[in-house]
């Protein structure tokens, strides 16, 4: 009995994992994290009671020292499990059931779907009004509190303007100009946000085989283990980013070099990491060039691994973005 009930708790568990996290981000569904936590703490209670009899045949043979450590193992797997539940930590892509857990906590839509306060309120007061457009950026990733956003500073502070906030995560130009296109308001003044998602858009143009992806966009495939387990997908995730981190990014030697001496380096400082975001960090740190040069010669230098740098530096691709824009 004691087994069967331990089976359909684990079961039920992993089975509710992908399920709990389907939900909206603004739409916390408490009832499966309690049942969650609930079936987890019926696995640890039933755990001792299933073993007990194994540990006593086994307590003086050779056995012993991995029925020890498999029984550890399992009660820091449930311990991660539970602790994981109910961990929110955001991150670039939200790619983890921890980051979604971290928008079910602080990610509120108001009605007409923007993490804002409700619009309906300001529009007869006939105040001007100003409208802050945009990505992720504008939207608030990452920010706990939406008071911390610049939108909302700007609402606090100037009292005699209507301030709305449409920042929508992953937008780029064309999405953003369909949705201001689209509100029924006419703004005084229009904030708009550009940023990674529009160099995106004028990427699909301007391919390049040299490329050192972002730590944070890490692609991620999604194994059985991680879309069941929150421990093994908050691992993989994260595994993911740090071998990216430390075999994707390297720089060879001869490319090393060019760097170090473009900053003028003294040979017998070079540092032996070849990661290409800590030599950068190094050279900056460490160069005689004045501030500005150096910065100069870290964007021409950085441009050659960054398709999106490149895509901004074509005069005629980011001439007709400006046109967009305009």
């Amino acid at each position: 009995m004691y087994l069967l009930l331990y089976i359909v708790a684990n079961v039920a568990m992993f089975y509710i994992t992908p399920i709990m996290f389907s939900f909206h981000p603004y739409k916390l569904p408490v009832f499966y994290f309690i049942l969650r936590f609930l079936l987890l703490m019926t696995s640890v209670i039933l755990l001792p009671i299933l073993l007990k009899e194994v540990i006593q045949k086994n307590r003086n043979n050779k056995k012993s020292i991995f029925i020890s450590i498999g029984i550890v193992f399992l009660f820091l797997f449930y311990f991660a499990e539970t602790f994981f539940t109910f961990y929110p930590e955001t991150n670039g892509v939200n790619n983890t059931y921890c980051s979604k857990t971290w928008k079910y906590y602080y990610w509120n839509l108001n009605k007409q779907g923007f993490r804002d306060i409700e619009f309906k309120p300001l529009y007869g007061n006939y105040k001007p009004i100003i409208i802050f457009a945009g990505d992720s950026y504008t939207e608030g990733h990452g920010i706990k509190n939406p008071a911390d956003r610049v939108s909302n500073i700007v609402r606090e502070r100037f009292t005699n303007y209507n301030i709305f906030n449409i920042g929508k995560a992953g937008m780029g130009i064309k999405e953003e100009m369909n949705l201001i296109f689209k509100m029924p308001l006419n703004p005084k003044i229009i904030v708009l946000q550009i940023c990674s998602n529009d160099w995106d858009y004028l990427k699909i143009q301007h391919q390049s085989n040299k490329r050192i992806p972002n730590i944070l966009f890490a692609g991620i495939n999604t194994t059985f283990f991680s879309k069941y387990s929150i421990t093994f997908n908050y691992f993989h995730a994260n595994l993911n980013n740090i071998i990216e981190k430390l075999f994707t990014h390297k720089l060879t030697d001869g490319q090393a070099l060019k760097i170090y001496e473009t900053f003028r380096i003294n040979k017998t400082n070079y540092i032996k990491d070849r990661n290409v975001f800590e030599v950068f960090k190094y050279c900056a740190n460490h160069t005689s060039l004045p501030t500005d040069t150096a910065q100069a010669r870290i964007f021409n230098l950085f441009k050659e691994y960054n398709p999106s740098l490149k895509a901004m530096l074509d005069s005629s691709l980011f001439n007709n973005y400006l046109y967009k824009l305009k």
